[in-house]
């Protein structure tokens, strides 16, 4: 990514981040991942308290947000409110297994 993109990518909201997201524009990807990697891992953490599973859960969260059909509707709330909401439901699925 060129510094002039990566410039660019900080200026969208989360809201248009997502609709590239699923046009599968991987900085779009890379820059909602910069901006909310600490609010998922310090979530995850304080749950798992283990290292590796927060690995594992955070690559699965932002792996589902890549991959999701139905994406993040601004109508519904916030976006981080909605990531939260996904790497909640992955931390309980993980640990159940």
């Amino acid at each position: 990514m060129t510094r002039g993109s990566a410039f660019f990518m900080q200026k969208l909201s989360d809201a248009e981040l997502m609709l590239l997201i699923k046009k599968k524009h991987r900085p779009a990807l890379e820059e909602l991942y910069d901006r909310y990697i600490k609010l998922v891992y310090s979530f995850v953490i304080k749950s798992t308290k283990d290292q590796e599973k927060a690995r594992v859960i955070v690559q699965a969260v932002f792996t589902r947000v890549w991959t999701t059909e139905t994406g993040y509707n601004p109508e519904k709330g916030l976006f981080f409110n909605w990531l939260l909401t996904i790497t909640r439901n992955i931390t309980i699925d993980q640990h159940r297994k």
